[in-house]
């Protein structure tokens, strides 16, 4: 499968959004950087996140939840 992101291209973000739901790609900030991650699971506050590449991404399965606080934005475009 093609990855969504390619590195260079521009995405459109929204920080003003409802509530996360599962399939929601979205920013976050961890270890003080930002990463573009889709939600896999959620459970209460707390976000579980994965990256398109399984192979290559740094996410979920390596650092574990994560809080809905460190969402900083939604992506818009492209869509998922």
């Amino acid at each position: 499968m093609a990855p969504l992101l390619i590195q260079g291209h521009i995405v459109l973000v929204t920080r003003f959004y409802s509530r996360p739901k599962i399939g929601d790609v979205v920013v976050v900030r961890h270890d003080g950087r930002e990463k573009i991650k889709r939600i896999t699971k959620l459970d209460g506050k707390r976000i579980f996140i994965s990256g398109e590449n399984r192979l290559q991404s740094t996410d979920s399965r390596d650092f574990g939840w994560l809080e809905a606080s460190d969402i900083i934005a939604k992506l818009l475009w492209p869509r998922a």
